[in-house]
C-alpha cells in the first residue's frame, strides 16, 4: 500500500523481491502499480510504503481482463503494432506471482513499451498466479 498518498495498492509474492537483509527493494512492476499514472520517477515522492503479509486466494481457474493505456498498441502514433500478444503476455506474466485489479503491466515488444491495466480479475480482485489456468482477455 502507498502510505496514504492515493497512488495505489498492489500485491506481490516474495519471489519478486531481492534486497539486502533488513530492507525491501521495490521491483519496477510493483513501483509502477504503486505510482499509477505518475510514473516511476514519482516513487521518491510516495514516501513510506507499507508492507504486510497477506495470503492471496488461489484458484485452479482464473480470468483477467487487460485494457491498454494511452495510445494502446499504436506506439508513437504508428499503425497498430503487429504483436503476438498471447506469447508476449505469457512471457511478461512468468515473473509475476500475483495480480490485483488496477495493476499496471508493462510489456515490451519491438523496442516499445506498452502498458496494460488489469480491469477485471476473477474469481477474486487479487489472486496468486501460481498453479492457475489463467484465461486472458484484452479489451
Amino acid at each position: 500500500k502507498d502510505g496514504g498518498h492515493g497512488s495505489g495498492e498492489t500485491h506481490a509474492g516474495v519471489a519478486e523481491f531481492t534486497a539486502e537483509e533488513g530492507t525491501v527493494g521495490v521491483p519496477p512492476r510493483v513501483a509502477l502499480c504503486l505510482t499509477k499514472g505518475a510514473g516511476l520517477a514519482s516513487l521518491a515522492g510516495v514516501g513510506q510504503v507499507g508492507v504486510r503479509y497477506f495470503r492471496l486466494p488461489r484458484s485452479a481457474k482464473s480470468r483477467v481482463q487487460f485494457q491498454p493505456r494511452g495510445e494502446g498498441f499504436h506506439a508513437g502514433g504508428r499503425a497498430t503494432a503487429n504483436i503476438d500478444l498471447e506469447r508476449v503476455l505469457q512471457e511478461s506474466l512468468l515473473g509475476h506471482t500475483a495480480l490485483t485489479v488496477g495493476d499496471w503491466l508493462p510489456i515490451r515488444h519491438d523496442g516499445f513499451t506498452y502498458e496494460l491495466v488489469v480491469r477485471d480479475l476473477e474469481p477474486e480482485p487479487h489472486l496468486a498466479l501460481l498453479d492457475t489456468d489463467l484465461t486472458v482477455e484484452v479489451l
